[in-house]
């Protein structure tokens, strides 16, 4: 029987290419459907097809005016159209030498015109057709076959990018996942990572406390540097975890109006007493104008702390450090100013980096290069802007923004 096609050279090649699609067998796609649609009134036919030839069917990925959703590849016109990338004309089936005997022009559909163009993937492979077809005889001019091979184009072109937008979903689900089992591990971690350290510093604590007067200066030293470090890991511990949750998508947002100078005034407060120790002017400028915000209170408290933290670290006694906020253009604006040390210009674009310490590495001041990177993150899922300004040896401003309410 004639009209059955052989098997292209590279079949099983071809087979896995429409596999790696993920397309076979998926629901209805308007895409796909405004093209067919589209096909049959610019040639004025009844029927159009997007097909793609599997193993031993034709699947039509979009049908207009053919009620069944496949047919067997032995009786198909596309499994001849795909062997190569000239299209198939048959414009009269019924003097045909290939298809005068086929089931789909002796019998019910009594299909007399066809006109295919094969469907490229990106290697080569010819995985369907865009068809049309007729129960009557037709005429196909060059310019018809113009038009077709350019509508096949789109087709393919449609495939393509449904290819990579399964090949993008399949990357977010496997990050997903991946970030959901690190997080899970590094929460296994920090629990079993704290409890010793916990230990450590309440040792070390009550070594200051009870034996304060048995040791002497050098091991007194020793038992503040055991703290010290203690402190530096458990700080590094829960940067690390945040850090983790974040990824992970998993840390929780309680998202409220918060109001603008009432959270200046309770930063101010918090921070106040370590100013004093350091010897360090801080000052509070308030919002012109009341304004409020929508975002998480906790986080926010977070991350400005992080701001005047640094701020008090890479400031010397005697400088000044500002906290405060603006209501202009519909967008309030947090700020944390300094007179301290700044950052070089070529560190900057580094700044929101995660372990990074913009050059201070072998600086004495403590630092694990986690908390402007946990305050970018934190800032930008709450829709937020985050931002600064600075000069080497003039200090630094750094700043964070949300939509007024």
């Amino acid at each position: 029987m004639t009209f059955i096609a052989p098997l292209p050279v590279n079949e099983d090649r071809r087979l896995a290419t429409l596999r790696d699609y993920r397309i076979m067998d998926t629901a209805p796609d308007e895409r796909f459907d405004r093209l067919t649609a589209f096909a049959a009134d610019l040639f004025g036919v009844p029927v159009a097809l997007i097909s793609l030839i599997d193993a031993d069917r034709q699947w039509f990925k979009s049908r207009h005016g053919l009620p069944v959703s496949e047919s067997p590849r032995s009786i198909s016109f596309c499994a001849h159209t795909i062997l190569d990338d000239e299209p198939l004309i048959v414009e009269n089936a019924v003097e045909h030498p290939l298809f005068r005997n086929s089931p789909l022009v002796c019998g019910g559909p009594g299909l007399r015109f066809y006109a295919g163009v094969a469907l490229t993937a990106d290697d080569g492979q010819r995985l369907g057709t865009l068809c049309i077809g007729d129960n009557k005889p037709r005429q196909f001019s060059d310019e018809d076959v113009i038009r077709l091979r350019r509508l096949a184009a789109i087709a393919s072109d449609e495939l393509e990018l449904h290819r990579a937008r399964i090949q993008a979903e399949e990357i977010v689900t496997a990050q997903t996942a991946a970030n959901q089992i690190k997080s899970k591990l590094l929460s296994s971690i920090n629990h079993e990572f704290r409890t010793p350290l916990n230990a450590i510093l309440g040792f070390s604590q009550i070594l200051e406390m009870n034996m304060g007067k048995r040791l002497g200066r050098e091991e007194l030293e020793y038992v503040a540097a055991m703290k010290a470090a203690g402190e530096n890991l458990l700080r590094l511990s829960d940067g690390m975890m945040t850090m983790a949750q974040i990824e992970a998508e998993v840390v929780p947002f309680g998202i409220e109006a918060v109001g603008a100078q009432a959270l200046v005034e309770e930063v101010y407060a918090l921070h106040q007493p370590a100013a004093m120790l350091n010897g360090i002017t801080f000052l509070r400028r308030a919002c012109i104008s009341a304004a409020s915000l929508q975002a998480d209170h906790s986080h926010l408290l977070r991350i400005l702390g992080n701001f005047i933290s640094n701020a008090f670290k890479f400031t010397v006694p005697g400088g000044e450090v500002t906290l405060g906020c603006a209501n202009e253009g519909g967008r309030v604006t947090f700020y944390v100013e300094d007179s301290g040390c700044g950052i070089a210009a070529d560190r900057q674009r580094e700044a929101f980096q995660s372990f990074n310490r913009l050059g201070r590495e072998g600086s004495t001041v403590a630092g694990l290069g986690l908390g402007l990177a946990i305050a970018s993150r934190l800032t930008l899922a709450m829709k937020g802007e985050i931002g600064f300004e600075s000069r080497e040896g003039a200090g630094s401003r750094f700043w964070i923004r949300f939509p007024a309410t």
